[in-house]
């Protein structure tokens, strides 16, 4: 008769004898008058703690008679005959819960020392003899055995009467030990067939009707189990939950898991379908079921991102679009069971809004388990069509510009366009709008409004960066489509013509092939030239100025270093930081290890290396050597092929780059704005 099972959570197997497992060897000892014969021997300190998942712990000792006999090997042993060897350190099994196990242990005499039939073995509080139970104790030369089985013991996990969960996102993911469980008690169910289940890839169809309805993944590593519903297949989504049969659940999962799930529980939430919500009119009541519905599914998509929401007590600005414009109101009543929903004068330039709701978005908001709309349609009024009104020219180029009234409002709907499509960056400042048309964090217009509706444009003298070139221009295919609204007119291209800078050197003429690269250098604060009036273009530039030019092109970063390795650059000088900076940066090593030689004059091939270092000595591409004095040997060669590929420079003529010609400081600024102030 099978006894009673008992339930624990370490396992602690008492030890019972099984008679008549091995047959009695009655062979006699062979006498060896140099061996003693060992009386007696204790075993003790036998683990006989087991766990399931882990192996045996092994730590049995030899207490009286430890001077004659060691053990030799301890062995546990379920119904099957697996093994778990204390000597074979490479065997893996372990404790598998709902298994019968059995201990036995080997002893060896010691040197000089033999077991006989009158050994006497105390083992667990008891004495065995040969005579007594010769067929537990074998007895010979070399060593004895006792083997001690135990009769129908069961290796049970602790239980857990219910875990429920919970799928209000669509998915759950459970921790240790509740994922554990959770995955155990699936697996079971399946394997008796309660439920139907794809091992291989965790899909759990629960009613067994052909349909999988969740998926689960266990994690070994994190130790975590997920469920996630199967929206495409799961045929059970409107009801609210199921509940596995507790009997079969808890008979099965007695032996098969540690800890098991006596009742697992799924919760899931009704769905109904689409909804129109018909603002055509302006406004609409919503009333009873179908609030609780909409309200869920609006909600879900605002916590989806679809949408965004706003909420203030009973009030609900909904903006579709997420520009930052509410485009209709939903303002209930204090029981809830009724709301006046309005459409808002906004941005908004469709007809109609078209948001399906994904269901696991939707499920987290049916915090009443209400049903859901998984689509909701927003009709609007027809909107009269904006009217294109081609180019506008803004002209700054005397600093300030005035713009009638409907003038504006054509110049606003498309600067509000190109805001929304990243072309430009707006914002406000009290009474005033700060345009950044080039988007570098600098404001170029100052917009300011007038009492008939009209406009002021400045030119923001003071913070704009532009490169003042002749107009600035600003087209955008999309923003009659954007900017229609409820604008009558838009400009589908803006124009800006910007006030010229005029340089004050009397050495730089607008001919001039530096021109360009002079007004940039002197924008970018990079040069100021050597007086007030004079740039000296044809000036022979220094290494020192060089380096600086480069580095402030660069935005002039601090070097990571003060560790100063030349003689002739002091901590006061003007470039002292620029040389660190470019030493640290591997683009130039000085004249020697102790001198920068700062007041040498730099030469066209070390510039062009200088640019090549800086932006990381890039490939040349597939350029052929035009000059006859620049040789594959030379240091400069790739440096000089990458300058010509990239429109950097020329050379001095169709065949000759002149390496060791003084670079000027005209070529310097040009070579730097050609690699730095040009895209």
């Amino acid at each position: 008769m099978k006894k009673q099972m008992k339930k624990v959570t370490g396992i602690l197997l008492s030890l019972m004898l099984v008679v008549s497992l091995f047959p009695v060897m009655s062979a006699a000892v062979p006498e060896d008058p140099s061996l003693t014969p060992i009386g007696q021997v204790e075993v003790t300190n036998v683990n006989t703690v087991l766990t399931p998942g882990v192996r045996p712990v092994f730590t049995a000792q030899i207490g009286a008679g430890s001077d004659m006999a060691s053990v030799k090997e301890e062995v546990w042993t379920d119904e099957n005959d697996r093994f778990m060897i204390s000597s074979l350190v490479t065997n893996d099994w372990v404790v598998i819960a709902g298994h019968t196990y059995s201990y036995g242990i080997t002893l060896e005499p010691k040197e000089g020392y033999v077991f006989d039939e009158n050994t006497k073995l105390i083992y667990n509080g008891k004495t065995y003899t040969q005579k007594e139970i010769g067929s537990v104790v074998k007895v010979n030369g070399s060593g004895l055995e006792l083997w001690d089985f135990q009769e129908d013991v069961d290796v049970y996990g602790d239980a857990i009467d219910l875990i429920t969960v919970d799928l209000k996102k669509g998915e759950a993911v459970l921790n240790a030990p509740r994922s554990q469980a959770v995955k155990d008690t699936l697996l079971t169910a399946a394997e008796t067939g309660e439920i139907g289940m794809n091992t291989g890839t965790g899909e759990v169809d629960l009613e067994k009707d052909g349909s999988y309805d969740f998926k689960m993944v266990y994690d070994e590593a994190e130790k975590t189990c997920t469920i996630t519903v199967l929206t495409e297949t799961i045929s059970w989504k409107k009801d609210p939950n199921w509940t596995a049969s507790e009997e079969t659940i808890s008979a099965l999962n007695e032996k098969g898991t540690s800890p098991y799930v006596k009742t697992i529980a799924f919760k899931v939430y009704p769905a109904s379908k689409a909804y129109d919500l018909d603002l055509t009119e302006g406004s609409v009541t919503v009333k009873d079921e179908d609030l609780n519905c909409l309200i869920n599914a609006l909600l879900a998509d605002d916590e989806a991102g679809v949408i965004n929401c706003k909420q203030d007590t009973n009030t609900y600005d909904f903006d579709l679009d997420k520009d930052g414009a509410a485009d209709f109101r939903m303002v209930t009543n204090d029981e809830g069971t009724s709301a006046e929903i309005t459409a808002l004068e906004s941005d908004f330039a469709e007809e109609k809004a078209v948001l399906d709701t994904p269901l696991a978005q939707s499920i987290a908001m049916a915090a009443l388990d209400q049903p859901f709309f998984t689509q909701v349609t927003v009709y609007f009024k027809e909107k009269e069509p904006a009217r294109d009104l081609g180019s506008c020219t803004v002209d700054l180029s005397k600093g300030i510009t005035t713009k009638n009234k409907d003038e504006w409002e054509g110049i606003l709907a498309s600067l509000n366009g190109l805001n929304f499509t990243k072309k430009i960056k707006t914002k406000k400042d009290g009474d005033k709008t700060l345009i950044d048309l080039d988007k570098d964090g600098h404001n170029d217009v100052t917009v300011e409004l007038k009492t008939d509706g009209g406009a002021v444009l400045t030119f923001d003298e003071e913070n704009s960066r532009m490169k003042k070139d002749a107009s600035f221009t600003l087209g955008n295919p999309e923003i009659s489509a954007i900017n229609t609204f409820d604008r009558k007119t838009y400009y589908k291209e803006l124009v800006f013509k910007i006030p010229q800078e005029k340089l004050p050197f009397v050495d730089v003429a607008e001919s001039d092939y530096f021109y360009e690269a002079v007004k940039w250098a002197l924008h970018e604060s990079i040069t100021k030239g050597t007086d007030d009036t004079h740039f000296s273009p044809e000036q022979a530039c220094t290494r020192a100025q060089v380096v600086t030019f480069l580095w402030r092109g660069a935005g002039s970063p601090e070097p990571s270093t003060s560790t100063n390795p030349f003689s002739d650059v002091k901590a006061e000088d003007y470039f002292y930081k620029a040389v660190l900076w470019a030493v640290e940066k591997n683009i130039t090593k000085g004249m020697s290890e102790t001198e920068f030689a700062p007041e040498s004059p730099c030469t066209r091939a070390q510039v062009v290396t200088f640019l090549h270092r800086y932006e990381e000595t890039p490939a040349p591409g597939s350029i052929t050597n035009p000059f006859t004095d620049v040789a594959a040997s030379d240091y400069f060669y790739n440096a000089v092929l990458w300058a010509v590929d990239k429109n950097i420079t020329k050379g001095m003529t169709e065949t000759t780059f002149e390496p060791n010609l003084s670079c000027t400081r005209a070529q310097i600024v040009t070579f730097l704005y050609r690699d730095m102030g040009t895209e």
